[in-house]
């Protein structure tokens, strides 16, 4: 079959319900692959009536959207994709067996788009995009940095052998604020802007995070890198 340039073509069934399939020869092993019936494969525009017809765009458009798609590009990483509903079943039936109290949650409530304009959120996107990529480093760490080194010039050096605490205590109360300053940064932020500080900050699984996920990812990398200084 490989020589020909041709495949088999068989019928079986698997969990209840047959199925179409289309056998291949590749690299010496042979491949089966799926296939639809006839009678499933339909025609959008005949069982849609109000589907939109074809949008002429502009170059100016068609310039913006690509511009996005390139700040918006990561590396593929196969390794950082995983099963999460098996690990979350996983999870579940240990949690179960070990007697630990399962919470249900609904998840975050979808956000509002409201695109009105195919051209204004393009634009609102790729500038959200662009603040990202200029940051140098996340406001996390400048404030951060900033609160040491204030702290450092207030604290006295110890005199007699005894240490100062009122250094320690302010360089506490400064981190406190600190942290809290970041989070409301992080809160002011779009999806795309804290998608962009995720990449830099190479926090594996971002692409299918939400926003708050996208969000409290940042907060625990703050917080180890605060904590690693």
């Amino acid at each position: 079959m490989e020589h020909a340039g041709k495949a088999g073509l068989a019928m079986f069934a698997m969990r209840g319900k047959e199925y179409l399939t289309a056998i291949r020869s590749e690299n010496g092993l042979l491949e089966l692959h799926t296939m639809h019936f006839a009678d499933e494969v339909h025609n959008p525009r005949r069982e849609v009536d109000n589907l939109p017809e074809k949008t002429k765009l502009t170059a100016q458009e068609v310039k913006t959207a690509e511009q996005l798609i390139g700040m918006l590009a990561i590396e593929w990483k196969p390794d950082e994709w995983h099963d999460t509903y098996e690990e979350q079943a996983k999870k579940l039936v240990e949690d179960k067996l070990a007697g630990r109290e399962i919470a249900v949650s609904a998840g975050p409530a979808p956000e509002a788009t409201n695109v009105i304009d195919l051209m204004d959120a393009l634009r609102r996107s790729l500038e959200g995009a662009r603040k990202g990529a200029d940051a140098e480093q996340p406001p996390v760490k400048k404030n951060a940095r900033k609160a040491r080194a204030s702290s450092a010039a207030a604290s006295p050096k110890p005199t007699g052998g005894k240490k100062s605490t009122s250094s320690r205590a302010a360089g506490t109360t400064t981190a406190k604020r600190t942290s809290a300053t970041g989070k409301r940064q992080l809160s002011q932020l779009t999806k795309a802007e804290l998608y962009q500080r995720a990449t830099d900050l190479d926090i594996p699984h971002r692409s299918t995070m939400t926003r708050d996920q996208l969000q409290h990812a940042l907060e625990q990398t703050g917080r180890r890198h605060r904590a690693a200084s």
